[in-house]
Parts: structure tokens; C-alpha cells; sequence
């Protein structure tokens, strides 16, 4: 929301540019590319005729905040021979600092040294979904 939009406007959040859905005088509505970092992003708002820009500097949190945490779902394992497949998935759900309300896009990273290799990776020791 806000005051002078028009169509043609590029909107960029986090340096990434976004695809805009409709633009009206008072607003102007954008959809993201996934996959961005989590964490703030600077909004800019640029009139490619004019040059002319406004930023927004942190404006924007996408995922995780400092205080969402992370629960277990699942992840007790019985004694796996080295090598082997664990028996059971590990689990976990990201959630807002009640430990109850879900974080809709938040990035979970994992990795790992001692040449574990996780199937949600590709078999690869580290990714990001």
C-alpha cells in the first residue's frame, strides 16, 4: 500500500526482481521468486522511465525469525551400522516462538561432516529445502 504506483514499476526485494501481479494507484502487488534467504530484505520500487526509485531497507522478513524455533518430529534411532540407512526419517517443523503456530516458508539447512548423506539432499552431505 501507498501512493503514486503505476503499471510499469519493477519491484525488487532482496536484489531479486519480482513478476508484478497488478498495480493500481494505492497499490501495487508483486509475487517473489522462491527461494530467497531467510531473513530481511530491502524492498525497491524503481520507474524504469524516470530512473527514479524508493527503498525500503530491511522493510521485508521472509522465513525464520531469531526467536521461531525448531521442533523434532521424528528422529529416535535404533544402532545403525556404519554406512547404513537410518531406520527412521529425521522430522522436524519449524514454528513461531509459541512452539505452536507453523512457519510457512522458512529455510532448513542441513549438513553434516562425518560423510552422512541425506536422502532429502540427494545423497549429498549438506543442502537447503
Amino acid at each position: 500500500m501507498g501512493a503514486g504506483f503505476n503499471p510499469g514499476l519493477q519491484v525488487t526485494v532482496g536484489g531479486n526482481s519480482g513478476n508484478t501481479l497488478s498495480a493500481s494507484a494505492s497499490q501495487i502487488q508483486v509475487s517473489m521468486p522462491a527461494g530467497l534467504q531467510d531473513g530481511t530484505a530491502t524492498i525497491q520500487v524503481t520507474d524504469p522511465v524516470s530512473g527514479a526509485f524508493s527503498q525500503m531497507i530491511g522493510a521485508l522478513t521472509y522465513g525464520a525469525l531469531a526467536t521461531d524455533r525448531l521442533l523434532l518430529l521424528q528422529g529416535a534411532e535404533p544402532a545403525t551400522p556404519v554406512g547404513a540407512p537410518a531406520a527412521n526419517a529425521i522430522r522436524v517443523r519449524a514454528v513461531a516462538a509459541d512452539a505452536i503456530t507453523p512457519v510457512n516458508g522458512a529455510t532448513i539447512v542441513w549438513s553434516a561432516t562425518n560423510g552422512v548423506q541425506f536422502s532429502v539432499c540427494g545423497a549429498a552431505s549438506s543442502c537447503s529445502c
